[in-house]
């Protein structure tokens, strides 16, 4: 969901679509292959006020 909503234009180059070879990780490995199959970029920009919401949530958890 978060890639969705963070998903640019901006096409991956082929140098950095080789980098997700080395993700092993099997939590990343849903977001490796929607990286791989649209080649497009994700920036953090697209999901900051998600971003802000999670961190005041926190906050506040840690507060009671």
């Amino acid at each position: 969901e978060d890639y969705q909503l963070s998903r640019s234009d901006q096409p991956l180059s082929p140098q950095r679509l080789k980098q997700l070879d080395r993700v092993s990780s099997p939590e990343l490995a849903p977001l490796k292959e929607k990286l791989l199959k649209t080649a497009l970029a994700g920036y953090q920009e697209g999901i900051l006020s998600d971003l802000w919401c999670d961190v005041k949530q926190s906050m506040q958890e840690r507060i009671r």
